[in-house]
């Protein structure tokens, strides 16, 4: 059977039998999405200015954002074949010279969780040594600017693996993958894209420290849920479960966020958008993708191990992997 008509059909089952049936009602398809409609549910601040910005940010996030499927036949897997999503963080062009004629291509980076490509051994996940057997594949489907037509883009020839910094005591589960692509007209409008998510990224980080918007709580995740066309989730995020694992280099550290945008499996690698988080670098080395490794930890187990408890209590709960936090 082809892969995706197998995963397309074990989405169905996995909808209907998901534990999070009540919460898949608060998420809403990429087609569906408008920006400033739902956003005004969510924000009690109705600057035009602000929804403008994220209106044009999330459609930039989401364009950026594809579904990664490997076959996990071969390894230890919770079930085979569920797919995860990833994040286009970085294009890098590049030249060579075919049959005399110079040609131009770009290497693409994208973020995402290793344990989609991993075993789990002692409890913790170990990158399988032939991940390149598992055919890992990226969809990403996305419409160009001032386009009404969806372009589909498939990724196969995924070259490299790069894994984040390694602590015995720390689980990680952060990842990048380096492909090539060799469609000059797409790569333009990628790298369009790139550079309006990277500016507006910027900008809302600048004005969530003005008075006026001290009070915006928003947490954005836009992924592909059960392998699913792309989705996003609108939720709010928890200061106070912020979890910090240690001090690194200068000025950095590496921490984890918890929030209560709705997630399923298939989420794991999405990209998450907390409106004033610290992230001053737009490189792959800063990314927090969402992590869907295990159980999403129970609410109450996760206030008393940071020994905190939010003002409200969350009606699910959520995690990111850990990434790398600028201290301002």
């Amino acid at each position: 059977m082809d892969l995706d008509l197998e995963i397309d059909e074990r989405n169905k089952n996995d909808e209907k039998t998901c534990p999070k049936t009540d919460l898949h009602k608060k998420r809403i398809t990429w087609t569906e999405f408008k920006s400033k409609k739902n956003l005004k549910q969510h924000i009690k601040n109705k600057d035009e200015k602000l929804l403008n910005m994220f209106d044009r940010f999330i459609k930039a996030m989401g364009n950026l954002t594809g579904r990664l499927t490997v076959k996990k036949n071969n390894i230890s897997a919770t079930t085979d074949g569920i797919p995860g999503t990833c994040f286009l963080q970085g294009i890098r062009r590049r030249k060579t010279t075919d049959k005399g004629f110079k040609t131009q291509y770009a290497i693409f980076t994208f973020t995402t969780v290793y344990h989609l490509f991993a075993e789990k051994v002692n409890d913790r996940y170990v990158i399988n040594k032939n991940w390149k057997d598992l055919d890992p594949k990226v969809d990403l489907i996305y419409r160009p600017n001032e386009s009404k037509d969806c372009r589909r883009l498939t990724l196969k020839n995924i070259t490299e693996m790069l894994e984040t910094d390694k602590e015995y005591y720390v689980k990680n589960d952060w990842c990048a993958i380096i492909c090539e692509c060799w469609d000059v007209e797409l790569i333009a409008d990628l790298e369009n894209d790139l550079a309006e998510y990277q500016s507006l990224q910027q900008q809302l980080y600048l004005m969530s420290k003005e008075p006026a918007y001290q009070d915006i709580n928003l947490v954005i995740i836009v992924g592909h849920p059960h392998g699913a066309e792309k989705q996003v989730s609108i939720g709010h995020h928890f200061p106070d479960l912020k979890e910090t694992l240690k001090d690194v280099r200068s000025g950095q550290r590496w921490c984890r966020y918890y929030y209560d945008a709705p997630t399923c499996p298939g989420n794991s690698g999405s990209p998450v958008f907390i409106f004033g988080q610290p992230i001053t670098g737009f490189g792959y080395w800063f990314g927090h993708p969402h992590n869907h490794a295990k159980e999403e930890p129970s609410i109450e187990k996760t206030m008393k191990k940071l020994k905190t408890k939010p003002k409200e209590k969350p009606m699910c709960i959520g995690m990111t992997s850990v990434g790398v936090e600028m201290i301002v």
